[in-house]
């Protein structure tokens, strides 16, 4: 016997069905006529279609494969398990794919060629650009609470010329969730339906997502986007005035918006006033201060106080008494106030001057329990008042 005598030599033989093969030359025949890929949108991804090629004749056949038509160019071949040669009453697939460029028609062949023969199926698509229409196409949610959540409603709308079957809706990203549909049936031409995405940020900062509704093979999608805020709320406090820096609000009571969980902001005291605290919430003991906030909802007080002010009166009826002040600062007579920008330790001295029938009569005010000692110290925290008495020894005559 020779080569050409024995089936099992050479090429790949195909997938034999079990049915065997006819006899006489080799035939090929396709498993259809026609291959359809439906109405499909131009947005729509490449879609494939497989073929069976089998050989119903007895002799071993050598299929050739190849695309024809005005639109071969928008098909192409793809897998193809048929080898070099198809034994009789073997079968192999051919895989065909359609990428849509343009509305309209297409048309092309799938030409399977065996010798002399050929056997044919017709190619058939058609695209339209706007079949399904989403509004809007982009959405925005804007500032959205972390505590709470928003819902924003989309109208689907069949805009084609045929039904389309029931919509898949989808929504991705983090924080999005669908809501509500009335899209749960088949749309007519013309019809339209609706769904709602509901946006629970779970944390801070721009969040973005897509809805997506599918119908068939065609795809209509919305961009969506949202900011996940906390709601600060500093309220001023104290008997000084003054400003909240690193916030974009004003007044006694300052609420804003925020889209970071890292907050700083800074105590600003007005002319006469001082920082004195934060309040318990914010745990910073310094005017600058830095939060991280976890939740939808953030409140303090800061207070301002008025700068420690010390004044000091001389009351005298001798000649030259005065009181000097360890910062350096001397009162003759009358009264002199002095600002301290914290709680300062200030002390105090009595001098009667260079006059022997001069004095000190003794302290008033915050130096009260100093009695008649000349020297007097005291902590300026607040408004503090010191009263010096100078005045002439009985019966004293100067030299």
């Amino acid at each position: 016997m020779g080569d050409d005598d024995d089936p099992g030599s050479g090429s790949n033989a195909g997938d034999d069905d079990g049915s065997g093969g006819g006899t006489g030359p080799a035939k090929i025949e396709l498993s259809t006529t026609t291959i359809d890929f439906g109405l499909v949108s131009i947005a729509a991804p490449p879609r494939s279609q497989t073929v069976t090629v089998k050989n119903i004749g007895g002799a071993a056949a050598s299929p050739t494969f190849a695309l024809a038509g005005d639109d071969a160019a928008s098909f192409a071949l793809g897998q193809i398990t048929c080898g070099a040669t198809l034994e009789g009453g073997a079968s192999c697939t051919v895989e065909v794919s359609l990428n849509v460029g343009h509305d309209g028609a297409y048309q092309a062949t799938l030409d399977v060629t065996n010798a002399d023969e050929v056997a044919s199926a017709a190619l058939l698509a058609n695209s339209q650009s706007a079949l399904l229409a989403l509004s809007p196409p982009t959405d925005d949610f804007h500032d959205v609470n972390l505590s709470s959540s928003q819902t924003h409603t989309y109208t689907l709308t069949n805009t084609g010329d045929a039904a389309l079957p029931k919509p898949t809706l989808s929504v991705t990203g983090t924080g999005y969730a669908m809501a509500s549909t009335t899209c749960s049936d088949a749309l007519a031409a013309g019809q339209s339906c609706t769904f709602s995405v509901k946006f629970a940020p779970t944390a801070f900062g721009t969040r973005t997502a897509v809805a997506s509704a599918t119908a068939g093979s065609i795809l209509a999608q919305s961009a969506i986007a949202g900011r996940g805020t906390a709601l600060v709320t500093v309220t001023m406090q104290g008997s000084g005035g003054g400003s909240v820096s690193g916030l974009s609000c004003s007044g006694v009571t300052c609420t804003t918006t925020v889209d970071s969980a890292a907050l700083s902001m800074t105590a600003v005291p007005s002319g006469g006033s001082r920082f004195s605290a934060w309040g318990q919430t914010a745990n910073c003991p310094d005017a600058a201060c830095a939060v991280t906030l976890a939740a939808g909802t953030f409140t303090t007080t800061v207070t301002f106080d008025d700068l420690p002010t010390l004044t000091v009166g001389v009351n005298t009826a001798a000649l030259g008494g005065s009181v000097s002040l360890s910062t350096g600062a001397t009162v003759t007579s009358g009264s002199k106030s002095f600002d301290f920008s914290g709680a300062t330790t200030v002390t105090l001295s009595a001098d009667t001057g260079s006059e022997n029938c001069n004095e000190f009569q003794g302290w008033g005010g915050d130096c009260l329990g100093s009695a008649t000692s000349t020297t007097c110290t005291i902590t300026v925290s607040g408004n503090s008042f010191v009263s010096a008495g100078f005045g002439r020894k009985m019966g004293c005559i100067d030299n």
